[in-house]
């Protein structure tokens, strides 16, 4: 008879890692072997008056249409009682672009842009423990809000969420590095590793996203044919 791990190997291997996870969450976690990683010339970091017009003409266009966007924010860690301000904020486009908008660089009408992403009606925004998000950035609306980690936590057996990380690894097979999530933020330049994990960030959301996605997809289509299949039941008369 197979192992455990062994046929959790297996599922890996059909690309089948929900599958796996539901028999060793472990064994998944630790064997997601695709780093997940954003092209760097897809990654545009708005930190000036040039890129932040180009964001904003990005945002209006993004308006036109129904999309989805990934967002996220980061922050130094909090200190002695002192309460940090974001210092970058991400928003990943479907095409595969994300954008980076250094809040203490960025110009008001980018930040204003952003704003109008967050209230409009036509875009689903991604989070990962949104709320925290929200709260620290101060937006003053934010209308379709998908929080994945409430997605997952809804997905789990156990009804709660784990990091980004884990989850990532579980539903998708994919590895995040968050080896820069507690740097120094604020500190200028950013690093080529805080921007490439920054943009990851905010990108994995929706590759989190359509794994759920597809698992809620084959779960709907095992339970009607299992329904298809029960006997009817009949009352007596």
């Amino acid at each position: 008879m197979s192992s455990r791990p062994a046929l959790a190997d297996h599922l890996l291997s059909l690309s089948a890692p929900r599958a796996a996870a539901r028999l060793m969450p472990s064994v998944v976690a630790a064997r997601a072997t695709q780093d997940f990683a954003v092209p760097a010339a897809h990654v545009r970091l708005v930190d000036s008056a040039a890129t932040a017009t180009d964001f904003t003409a990005a945002m209006e266009r993004l308006l036109l249409r129904r999309s989805t966007v990934g967002f996220d924010a980061e922050w130094r860690p909090d200190a002695q009682g002192v309460r940090s301000e974001p210092s970058l904020l991400q928003l990943a486009e479907e095409t595969g672009d994300v954008w980076l908008l250094d809040v203490a660089s960025t110009p008001a009408p980018p930040l204003a842009a952003l704003h109008s992403v967050m209230a409009s009606d036509a875009v689903r925004v991604l989070g990962f423990g949104f709320a925290a998000d929200f709260e620290r950035c101060r937006f003053p609306v934010a209308r379709r809000v998908v929080d994945l980690r409430d997605a997952c936590a809804s997905a789990s057996a156990s009804g709660t969420a784990r990091g980004l990380a884990a989850e990532l690894a579980q539903h998708a097979g994919l590895r995040l590095d968050k080896t820069e999530q507690c740097s120094d933020w604020q500190r200028r330049p950013l690093s080529a590793a805080q921007i490439a994990y920054a943009a990851a960030d905010a990108a994995c959301l929706h590759r989190l996203d359509a794994a759920l996605d597809a698992t809620a997809a084959r779960d709907e289509r095992e339970y009607r044919a299992a329904a298809a299949d029960a006997p009817s039941a009949t009352l007596a008369a």
